[in-house]
Protein backbone atom coordinates (compact mmCIF):
# COMPACT_ATOMS: atom_id res chain seq x y z
CA UNK A 1 0.00 0.00 0.00
CA UNK A 2 1.37 3.39 -0.97
CA UNK A 3 1.80 6.02 1.73
CA UNK A 4 -0.77 8.27 0.05
CA UNK A 5 -3.52 5.61 0.06
CA UNK A 6 -6.10 5.47 2.80
CA UNK A 7 -7.69 2.46 4.41
CA UNK A 8 -11.00 2.14 6.22
CA UNK A 9 -9.71 0.16 9.23
CA UNK A 10 -6.18 -0.42 10.50
CA UNK A 11 -5.47 -3.17 13.01
CA UNK A 12 -2.20 -3.12 14.92
CA UNK A 13 -0.96 -6.61 15.73
CA UNK A 14 -1.13 -9.78 13.68
CA UNK A 15 -1.60 -12.17 16.55
CA UNK A 16 -4.65 -14.33 17.11
CA UNK A 17 -6.88 -11.41 18.10
CA UNK A 18 -5.69 -9.10 15.32
CA UNK A 19 -6.01 -11.79 12.64
CA UNK A 20 -9.42 -12.94 13.84
CA UNK A 21 -10.66 -9.35 13.91
CA UNK A 22 -9.28 -8.66 10.44
CA UNK A 23 -10.80 -11.85 9.00
CA UNK A 24 -14.21 -11.01 10.45
CA UNK A 25 -14.12 -7.46 9.12
CA UNK A 26 -13.02 -8.59 5.65
CA UNK A 27 -15.81 -11.19 5.64
CA UNK A 28 -18.21 -8.32 6.40
CA UNK A 29 -16.89 -6.45 3.36
CA UNK A 30 -14.66 -3.96 5.18
CA UNK A 31 -11.27 -2.82 3.93
CA UNK A 32 -8.60 -3.71 6.50
CA UNK A 33 -4.90 -3.02 6.86
CA UNK A 34 -3.11 -5.35 9.28
CA UNK A 35 0.04 -3.78 10.74
CA UNK A 36 2.76 -5.80 12.44
CA UNK A 37 6.54 -5.58 12.08
CA UNK A 38 6.81 -9.37 12.33
CA UNK A 39 5.25 -12.43 10.74
CA UNK A 40 1.60 -13.08 11.69
CA UNK A 41 1.31 -15.13 14.86
CA UNK A 42 4.99 -14.80 15.77
CA UNK A 43 4.54 -12.48 18.76
CA UNK A 44 2.59 -13.08 21.94
CA UNK A 45 0.26 -15.52 20.16
CA UNK A 46 3.15 -17.83 19.25
CA UNK A 47 3.41 -19.48 22.67
CA UNK A 48 -0.22 -20.44 23.05
CA UNK A 49 -0.69 -21.12 19.33
CA UNK A 50 -4.21 -19.73 19.48
CA UNK A 51 -5.40 -22.28 22.00
CA UNK A 52 -9.03 -21.86 22.94
CA UNK A 53 -9.43 -23.07 26.50
CA UNK A 54 -13.14 -22.77 27.12
CA UNK A 55 -12.64 -24.69 30.36
CA UNK A 56 -10.19 -22.07 31.71
CA UNK A 57 -12.72 -19.80 33.37
CA UNK A 58 -10.99 -19.54 36.73
CA UNK A 59 -9.68 -16.01 37.26
CA UNK A 60 -6.07 -15.36 38.27
CA UNK A 61 -7.14 -13.74 41.52
CA UNK A 62 -8.58 -16.40 43.85
CA UNK A 63 -8.74 -16.92 47.61
CA UNK A 64 -5.81 -19.36 47.31
CA UNK A 65 -3.68 -16.72 45.57
CA UNK A 66 -4.73 -14.18 48.18
CA UNK A 67 -3.60 -16.52 50.99
CA UNK A 68 -0.29 -17.20 49.21
CA UNK A 69 0.36 -13.53 48.38
CA UNK A 70 2.61 -12.70 51.37
CA UNK A 71 4.88 -15.67 50.66
CA UNK A 72 4.85 -14.95 46.93
CA UNK A 73 5.86 -11.33 47.51
CA UNK A 74 8.74 -12.24 49.81
CA UNK A 75 10.15 -15.15 47.79
CA UNK A 76 12.84 -13.86 45.37
CA UNK A 77 12.19 -16.84 43.05
CA UNK A 78 8.43 -16.28 42.98
CA UNK A 79 6.65 -15.79 39.65
CA UNK A 80 4.81 -12.93 41.36
CA UNK A 81 7.48 -10.32 41.82
CA UNK A 82 7.12 -6.76 42.94
CA UNK A 83 9.42 -3.78 42.58
CA UNK A 84 9.20 -2.41 46.11
CA UNK A 85 9.93 1.22 45.09
CA UNK A 86 6.77 1.06 42.94
CA UNK A 87 4.58 -0.19 45.80
CA UNK A 88 2.92 3.17 46.46
CA UNK A 89 2.04 3.54 42.78
CA UNK A 90 0.84 -0.05 42.60
CA UNK A 91 -1.20 0.06 45.82
CA UNK A 92 -4.57 0.95 44.21
CA UNK A 93 -4.22 -1.95 41.74
CA UNK A 94 -3.15 -4.34 44.50
CA UNK A 95 -6.17 -3.38 46.62
CA UNK A 96 -8.49 -4.02 43.66
CA UNK A 97 -6.73 -7.33 42.92
CA UNK A 98 -7.14 -8.43 46.54
CA UNK A 99 -10.83 -7.48 46.54
CA UNK A 100 -11.37 -9.41 43.32
CA UNK A 101 -9.65 -12.42 44.93
CA UNK A 102 -12.29 -12.75 47.66
CA UNK A 103 -14.64 -15.76 47.30
CA UNK A 104 -17.75 -13.89 46.10
CA UNK A 105 -15.79 -11.87 43.53
CA UNK A 106 -13.95 -14.99 42.35
CA UNK A 107 -17.28 -16.76 41.75
CA UNK A 108 -18.70 -13.76 39.87
CA UNK A 109 -15.53 -13.39 37.78
CA UNK A 110 -15.49 -17.11 36.93
CA UNK A 111 -19.12 -16.91 35.75
CA UNK A 112 -18.31 -13.85 33.63
CA UNK A 113 -15.31 -15.60 32.06
CA UNK A 114 -17.37 -18.73 31.41
CA UNK A 115 -19.93 -16.58 29.59
CA UNK A 116 -17.23 -15.07 27.39
CA UNK A 117 -15.55 -18.41 26.72
CA UNK A 118 -18.83 -20.15 25.85
CA UNK A 119 -18.85 -18.29 22.54
CA UNK A 120 -15.14 -18.79 21.78
CA UNK A 121 -15.21 -22.22 20.14
CA UNK A 122 -18.34 -21.63 18.02
CA UNK A 123 -16.87 -18.29 16.89
CA UNK A 124 -13.60 -20.00 15.97
CA UNK A 125 -15.42 -22.73 14.05
CA UNK A 126 -17.39 -20.09 12.13
CA UNK A 127 -14.15 -18.33 11.26
CA UNK A 128 -12.31 -21.37 9.96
Amino acid sequence: MAASETVEIAIVGAGVVGLATALRLVADGREVLLIDPNEPGSGASFGNAGTIAEYACMPVGTPAVLRALPKLLLDPDSPFSLRWPALLQLAPWLVRFMRQSLPAATRANALALAGLLADALPAWEDMV
